[in-house]
């Protein structure tokens, strides 16, 4: 672990850690076994040390370790005190707050927002130069005019001034403007992976059927069935 202050890093003290290590105190060193009991007693806390662990670790695996967990009742196996066995399912620092994980930023993405600074770059460089031209100018026609110097200054600095205003008006609706199509286009791609995402379910339109009674067939009278026949 280089670079983490290992000193500092606790793990959280899970049901299965913490009947791995109920049975150790009257097995360890007494000097370990009061460090362990500090963090195992009746209301066991929510977190234990990594360097207790370690240490219990390194323990298990020396012959004095080995022998005293093999003569327990009933014998405990070494390979259950192991980093590895010890630190399966537990979380790192969990009464710390790391706060939300950022993805970076995709490709593409990367590569408008490089160009967008690349813009806003040339568009206050722009500006810097409209503002000096336009004070200069101001400057070298007010000399024509033979002016005075401090008028000159004076229509020059305000000449600037309104165009150092303009520029910066620009620049503000301009950022604004991509603001607002940034964030259409961020809803725009959550819709999109919204949609590909979501399982359509089965849609099927029942077909109309029209069902046609069959009908007797009509029973057809003689022509004669209702002449009285006469006898001749």
């Amino acid at each position: 672990m280089d670079g983490i202050d290992i000193s500092k890093l606790n793990v959280s003290l899970e049901s299965h850690l913490l009947e791995t290590l109920k049975p150790l105190p009257g097995l360890l060193p007494p000097h370990l076994a009061d460090e362990l009991k500090a963090y195992i007693p009746d209301a066991p806390k929510n977190v234990i040390p990594y360097t207790t662990l370690l240490a219990i670790s390194q323990w298990s695996r020396t012959p004095e370790g080995i022998e005293k967990l093999k003569a327990h009742t009933p014998s405990l196996d070494s390979s259950n005190y192991m980093m590895v066995s010890l630190l399966a399912g537990v979380k790192t620092s969990p009464e710390r707050n790391f706060g939300s994980y950022i993805p970076p930023p995709e490709p593409d993405q990367l590569a408008a927002q490089q160009k967008r600074e690349r813009q806003e770059i040339t568009t206050i460089l722009n500006g810097l130069l409209s503002v000096l031209g336009v004070g200069f100018a101001t400057w070298w026609a007010a000399d024509k005019l033979h002016w005075k110097n401090h008028w000159r200054m004076l229509l020059a600095l305000g000449a600037a001034l309104i165009v150092a205003i303009a520029e910066g008006g620009l620049f503000i609706i301009r950022r604004s403007r991509q603001g607002a199509s940034d964030t259409r286009r961020k809803s725009r791609l959550k819709a999109q992976a919204a949609r590909h995402k979501k399982i359509d379910g089965d849609e099927g339109e029942m077909d109309e059927t029209i069902s046609v009674k069959p009908q007797s067939p009509e029973h057809t009278k003689s022509p004669t069935g209702n002449l009285r026949q006469r006898r001749l």
